[in-house]
């Protein structure tokens, strides 16, 4: 039967256990001043919330391209793209 809930969601977001999308933030640790870092080592962030990828230039969790099917997390880079688009160099 659908109800209409959510059965998966876009890269930033989580979905919760009655099937809606939330936006992942640093409330899961406290302790960042960056919303999107999930996880700290030693005052870095070394994990970034899902959709994002540690930007080493800024010293902090940027959104990955949405354009982009698949993209590198260690630079955000995209490395394939969703029918219809290519990717291109800039």
């Amino acid at each position: 039967m659908n109800n209409g809930g959510c059965t998966s969601c876009w890269p930033g977001y989580s979905l919760t256990g009655d099937a809606n999308c939330v936006e992942e933030k640093a409330s899961q640790n406290p302790n960042s001043n960056d919303p999107y870092c999930i996880q700290l080592t030693n005052g870095i962030c070394t994990q970034c919330s899902s959709g994002f990828y540690f930007n080493q230039g800024q010293g902090l969790c940027v959104q990955l391209n949405s354009m982009c099917k698949t993209s590198d997390t260690t630079n955000g880079a995209c490395t394939t793209c969703y029918v219809g688009y290519t990717i291109s160099g800039t």
